[in-house]
């Protein structure tokens, strides 16, 4: 029913913790990796699960764009369901299942996620310093239009990673091609065109747990320019990326697959689809660049939690207070922060363990 697709990109060790935590807990289908890793395959553990039944090895040329990389992934597709996984994230396989079943169910859906998180691995090796909550949620307007509106005004988190209908998934990615979509639009235009196709559910269990760091992205790297004569790679700042010479050719390209596919989904104008998209995607800008004048929100904010404990080390005699008081107050179960995930009581803790432990285990 469903076929988990791993882009990967000179990222060997990353990939062997993956492979070794779908192994411990169980592969939800069958797992295709798209490597085009310039580096040649080790010896050892990660050519022995590349090996294994149920696991499928493809490589590629390393200036390949990533996009096309893609789409030749999903053309060996052939189950119902696809999710894309970066090779330095962390999925729940339950949770994906539970995903393509509610596709099954809803076919006015056209993908399903659910509970998500970014953490931040500790200066050491084998340590985490940090969880936050990674906003996925319901997009669920009754038009195409409503929902690309919903979903870049309230742009909070990419919808790359969730459950996808492998068919329009596999559409999405052509019209990416045929506009030569790099990294950064092709991210903007994916999820555009998810919520055109269908509706976006939010499971209620845990999904996905994201790594945030500066190294490399799998999903992004050699991205070739349209003449083919020299490689580029993702701007490193917003700024830059809105100040670029090819900013406004991509922009209009932009617009243009997003207003196709808007026309496609409502048969409304050309001119309605493409003030839509223009709406759509400035309000995306606006929110952007608000963030980052606002300094951006690289670590999460102390939990109210944190803030009382720390406040209360500072007042005679509170802490004792707190103790007899606090076990009375009422609480979040479903809280999402490293502290609250290492607890027996947490409903995501049983899920969040083995990421845990593959994350923070010295090999």
């Amino acid at each position: 029913m469903l076929t988990v697709l791993i882009p990967t990109y000179n990222r060997y060790e990353e990939l062997t913790r993956l492979l070794a935590y779908l192994t411990s807990v169980g592969r939800p289908g069958r797992v295709d990796v798209l490597d085009s890793s310039a580096h040649a395959l080790p010896e050892g553990p990660l050519r022995r699960a590349l090996a294994e039944e149920g696991v499928v090895h493809r490589r590629y040329d390393p200036a390949m764009p990533p996009m096309e990389k893609l789409a030749d992934g999903l053309a060996h597709v052939t189950t119902p369901y696809t999710v894309v996984w970066n090779d330095d994230d962390f999925l729940v396989p339950r949770t994906l299942r539970l995903g393509a079943q509610f596709l099954e169910a809803h076919p006015d859906y056209s993908l399903a996620h659910g509970r998500s998180a970014t953490f931040k691995p500790g200066a050491s090796r084998g340590t985490m310093e940090w969880v936050a909550v990674y906003p996925q949620r319901a997009i669920a307007q009754p038009t195409a239009s409503e929902r690309l509106l919903d979903h870049f005004t309230r742009y909070g988190a990419v919808l790359n990673y969730s459950v996808h209908r492998t068919a329009l998934l596999r559409e999405n990615v052509r019209r990416c091609c045929a506009h030569s979509f790099g990294y950064a639009w092709g991210e903007l235009a994916l999820g555009g065109l998810d919520v055109i196709q269908g509706k976006a559910h939010c499971l209620h269990q845990l999904y996905l747990l994201k790594e945030i760091h500066d190294g490399p992205d799998a999903w992004i790297r050699s991205v070739r320019n349209l003449d083919g004569a020299r490689e580029t790679t993702r701007a490193t700042d917003v700024i830059e990326w809105f100040t670029e010479a090819s900013f406004a050719g991509k922009y209009a390209a932009f617009r243009s697959c997003l207003a196709e596919a808007l026309k496609d989904a409502e048969g409304i104008a050309q001119e309605r689809a493409e003030a839509v998209a223009t709406q759509a995607f400035w309000c995306y800008a606006l929110r952007v660049l608000s963030n980052k004048a606002n300094g951006g929100c690289d670590a999460p904010r102390p939990s109210l939690t944190r803030r009382t404990r720390e406040w209360l080390r500072n007042v005679p005699g509170a802490r004792s207070v707190w103790r007899a008081v606090g076990p009375r107050l009422p609480g979040r179960r479903d809280t999402i922060s490293l502290s609250a995930l290492l607890k027996a009581r947490s409903p995501y803790h049983e899920d969040f363990m083995p990421m845990y432990r593959a994350m923070t285990e010295r090999r």
